[in-house]
């Protein structure tokens, strides 16, 4: 099974254990996601020699993900690596910073369809050198449902939408795009759930103030006018607690453009998915999927009937073969024919009388005498001969 839903865990989240000399900042006018981000790497920082900085976090999911977010004023090239499990560490992407651009939301590495999801997994974030480690937040695709509740994240292309909605690129946006509508009456809806739904936007410096209304299962929840200066990751809807079930959120454009960067909503359920017939099996994992035993089903029945059509085959060759057999066995009447047997008589002594008539030498018969031993080998002379 896998997860159609991403968690993100934040950088403050109780789950992510810390060891190492690392900074807890909290900076919003930086544009990092909530505002806050661990760093590792102040050469000044009191605890700069207290051993390697690492940053661990247990999971159970099928893939997970690290990202940073480096502001202007860094320079030098951070070397880290991520090591999942028991698995080799492998070497986390090198970002170069940029003196003029705040890089957002950047992937340090990245684990996909790691194998046994079903069991808890731990991933390993280790500074080695060069420039300061910053780590932003995490997302995975969980596979099991925790006693707590985990914060869901739902990019703006995940939502559904009615009316004239643009998608466009946008520094600073989470996942790099948003869509925006000017379009009054426009809808974006999104069911859920669980017990809480939050949405953010990003508004750049272009865009005047806007308007929009919020909903949950059809009941009008809040009006909200945006401000008209830039703001990234501006929390503009927040549901409050709810009933623990399904529910329906609806945002409905008033007065645009109306921004969506990104939906959160907090469950303890999460909604999963067959695995894929394509995935390798994975030790330990012997389920076959439904079309795995479909298609073994239909391969069976075709062999079978290949194996009966060869023995029906079979089967009638024996029988002709048999067949001819016993016909071409039949004596033949000449053989029996007393006048052929003569005849065949006739012909051998034809041959024999032949024979009689070549050169070839004659042999002697029982009744000629052979020569004596002693004529054809003589003794020497001074053996005795026997008397005759």
């Amino acid at each position: 099974m896998k997860s159609s839903q991403t968690a993100i865990v934040d950088d403050q989240d109780s789950r992510i254990g810390w060891s190492g000399p690392w900074d807890s900042r909290h900076d919003p006018s930086f544009g990092q996601y909530n505002g806050s981000y661990h760093w590792s790497g102040d050469p000044s920082h009191a605890n700069a020699d207290a051993g390697p900085s690492r940053a661990t976090f247990k999971f159970y999911g099928s893939s997970l993900s690290v990202f940073t977010s480096i502001p202007i004023g860094v320079t030098a090239v951070t070397t880290s690596t991520c090591q999942l499990d028991s698995l080799p560490p492998i070497e986390a992407m090198r970002i170069q910073p940029i003196n003029t651009v705040d890089l957002l939301f950047q992937p340090v590495c990245q684990f996909l369809d790691i194998a046994n999801p079903e069991r808890e997994h731990e991933v390993v974030i280790e500074r080695i050198g060069g420039g300061p480690l910053i780590l932003d937040y995490l997302t995975y695709t969980p596979t099991r449902s925790g006693e707590m509740e985990m914060e869901l994240f739902v990019d703006d292309a995940e939502v559904g939408y009615e009316g004239m909605w643009a998608q466009d690129v946008l520094h600073g946006a989470l996942q790099g795009t948003r869509h925006s509508s000017d379009e009054d009456g426009a809808r974006a809806t999104f069911p859920f759930r669980g017990t809480n739904v939050q949405v953010y936007a990003t508004h750049p410096h272009e865009n005047g103030p806007s308007t929009s209304r919020y909903y949950i299962d059809d009941v009008e929840i809040r009006t909200y006018t945006s401000p008209t200066n830039l703001s990234r990751h501006q929390l503009v809807f927040d549901s409050e607690q709810l009933e623990d079930g399904d529910h329906v959120l609806t945002i409905e454009v008033v007065e645009g453009p109306v921004p969506l960067d990104y939906i959160l909503f907090r469950s303890n359920t999460i909604q999963v998915e067959e695995l894929d017939a394509t995935r390798a099996t994975t030790p330990g994992n012997s389920t076959l999927s439904t079309g795995a035993i479909v298609g073994i089903s239909v391969a069976s029945t075709v062999i079978m009937a290949v194996l009966l059509v060869l023995f029906v085959c079979l089967v009638r060759r024996k029988r002709r073969y048999t067949r001819s057999a016993v016909e071409d066995s039949t004596i033949s009447p000449n053989i029996l024919n007393p006048a052929g047997m003569q005849q065949s008589s006739t012909k051998s002594q034809l041959f024999n009388a032949q024979l009689g008539n070549n050169s070839h030498p004659s042999f002697p018969t029982r009744e000629e005498a052979l020569p004596a031993y002693s004529e054809v080998f003589p003794l020497p002379s001074h053996l005795p001969r026997a008397a005759s």
